[in-house]
This record gives structure tokens, C-alpha cells and sequence, in this order.
């Protein structure tokens, strides 16, 4: 049982690593069911963490919620702060994107309340600190509250250990440089901000990060310059296919059809993916 276990936890990575997020579910899952007949409450909680946070990149919000949940149930039976932390992380993300700002704030707050200390915070790992205190940014930002939201991106790029992992720099970067862009659709500061990010993504093979950058870029030029928002568009379309993701997918394209004018063949795709 331990080995078959241990197995199903890699083959869980790997799939996850090829994008293959329903067969990485499917071995996470095996892992939880596996964990819970052998009383290992810990690998359960860990399981039921990576199974909420796919399930939240398949666009699954309601079912992340849940099962990040049920991983507390068993999380709480242990010490371990850092996946505490992620479950509660994974129900805030989950609660923003269905736009339920205040419940976004309330577990994003529990996630943060966990680091109370030095020692707590070494637990959870400072670089997980600065992914809640992120999507804290974030949620402010879609309330419109982007004064707040800018001061804690400027917070968090200020910190020495944010620059020790350039996928998180570059997307703290282009948060805050499109946030500049909303609060200022005139800020110079705000492009220069999100290209600096896209270059170093690109650089460093991120390619869900890739994607995001190509979004809001799009989202930048929508009104100013629709082609170079469709140039972006169809980047990030042709980035979310080799990401397998049906959410991202659908993203790309809703912007798609709102700059072109023959969608003909995107279309038939759109319809495809939507069965």
C-alpha cells in the first residue's frame, strides 16, 4: 500500500507537470482514497489540496470549494500550517473567481492569520506569504479598490525573496502594472511593467504565466488598438491549447470574437470545446 501510494503521488506530478490535469485528478484521487483507508490523514489533507487546485484551473469553482473543505477536516488533525494555509489560499481563489469578493477576503485572511510569527511563517515558507498577499492584491483590485491593491503589489516586489523566483516576480509584475492601467489608462509606467513581465515568462518557459501576460495585454489594447489586442488574443488561445485548458481556452476566444470579424473557424472550435 505504501509503494502504490508513493506511486500514485508521482504519476499525479507527472500528469499535472504534462498538463494533463483530469488524469493528474485521477491519480490524486487514488492517492486520497488510498491515504484514507491507511489512516495517513496528512497525505489525504495534501491530496485533497492539489485535487482543489486543479479543480479551480478546470474552472470547477464550486467543486474546489468543496474539496479544499473536506481537506481541512483532515488537515486539522495535524500540525502541517503550510497545506492549512493552501486549502484556505484555494477556497479564497476559487470565491474570487465566482466574484464572492468578501468570502475571498475572509479565507485569504485565515491563510494570512497562520503566519502569525517567524516560525509559523518559516513553516509556510515566505514565498506562499507573498502568493496570499497576491491574490489579497487581486481581490482588492476587482472591487476597484486598485490604491490599496497597488501598495501591496509595490509591498510584495519590494520583498528580497519574491526576486529569488521569477515566475512569482513576473506575475506580481504584471499585476501591478495592469492594476496602474486600470486605476490610469494613460500610465506608461503600466506597459512597460507588463512587458518586462512577459519577457522574463517567456525566458523562463512559464507558460501558463505566458498565457495571463497575453491576456491582459489584450485587455490593454482592446480599445486603443484592436490589432494588436487580436495579436495578443490569438497568442494566448494558441498558449492555452498547449495548456489543455478548456477554462483558458474559452477565455481566449470570447476575446477572439470580440475583435474579429470572421470567426468562422474559432467557432466551430468554440463549440467543439464547449461539448
Amino acid at each position: 500500500t505504501f509503494y502504490i501510494k508513493k506511486a500514485c503521488v508521482k504519476l499525479g506530478l507527472y500528469y499535472e507537470k504534462n498538463y494533463q490535469l483530469i488524469d493528474a485528478f485521477y491519480y490524486d484521487n487514488k492517492t486520497f482514497k488510498i491515504a484514507v483507508s491507511s489512516k495517513d490523514t496528512l497525505r489525504a489533507g495534501k491530496s485533497l489540496l492539489r485535487m482543489a487546485n486543479m479543480q479551480t484551473s478546470l474552472g470547477d469553482y464550486s467543486g474546489s470549494k468543496i474539496t479544499a473543505i473536506d481537506g481541512i477536516k483532515y488537515i486539522k488533525k495535524t500540525k502541517d500550517i503550510r497545506t492549512l494555509s493552501g486549502l484556505y489560499h484555494s477556497i479564497s481563489v476559487a470565491n474570487r473567481l465566482q466574484d464572492n469578493y468578501t468570502e475571498a477576503l475572509k479565507y485569504n485572511a485565515k491563510a494570512l492569520s497562520l503566519g502569525k510569527d517567524s516560525l509559523s511563517i518559516q513553516k509556510i515558507r515566505i514565498k506562499n506569504i507573498l502568493i496570499f498577499k497576491n491574490t489579497q492584491a487581486l481581490i482588492l483590485e476587482n472591487q476597484k479598490k486598485y490604491t490599496e491593491a497597488i501598495t501591496i503589489f509595490k509591498k510584495i516586489l519590494a520583498n528580497p525573496a519574491i526576486k529569488k523566483d521569477q515566475n512569482e516576480y513576473a506575475r506580481v509584475l504584471n499585476n501591478l502594472g495592469y492594476t496602474l492601467f486600470l486605476k490610469d489608462n494613460k500610465s506608461k509606467e503600466s506597459k512597460k511593467m507588463m512587458y518586462k513581465s512577459l519577457e522574463i515568462r517567456e525566458q523562463s518557459k512559464d507558460t501558463e504565466g505566458v498565457f495571463a501576460s497575453h491576456i491582459d495585454m489584450t485587455n490593454y489594447f482592446l480599445k486603443t488598438d484592436k490589432a494588436r489586442a487580436l495579436e495578443h488574443a490569438n497568442i494566448a488561445y494558441q498558449t492555452a491549447k498547449k495548456l489543455k485548458s478548456l477554462t483558458y481556452i474559452l477565455e481566449a476566444l470570447g476575446l477572439i470574437f470580440e475583435l474579429k470579424e470572421d470567426v468562422q473557424q474559432e467557432a466551430i472550435e468554440y463549440h467543439t470545446t464547449q461539448l
